[in-house]
């Protein structure tokens, strides 16, 4: 048998919690949404398709391209995508249009 080990195990940190993402396109249909995504990600970013619900029920399928743990850090990389990219981009909370 191996003997135990007399130091105890580092605990991993918890997660971050991710709170806003980088838009950068609101769709009424997701076959609008593909074309741009796929755009995206051929040029390496994390693009993705987050079915949104506005304020009079009317669902939007929402191009995504980061996802970030606070409004200031997507407000930063929000700012170097449309710069970079020269796509216009807002910061969203999740699950808001």
């Amino acid at each position: 048998m191996p003997a135990a080990s007399s130091t105890p195990e580092k605990a991993s940190p918890p997660p971050v919690k991710m709170t806003h993402s980088v838009q950068a396109g609101a769709f009424r249909t997701r076959g609008q949404a593909q074309k741009p995504v796929g755009t995206l990600k051929k040029i390496g970013y994390p693009a993705g398709i987050p079915p949104v619900t506005d304020s009079r029920r009317k669902s939007w399928f929402t191009v995504r391209v980061g996802d970030y743990p606070s409004r200031g850090a997507a407000i930063e990389h929000a700012n170097e995508f449309t710069a970079r990219e020269k796509i216009a981009s807002a910061v969203r909370p999740f699950g808001k249009l």
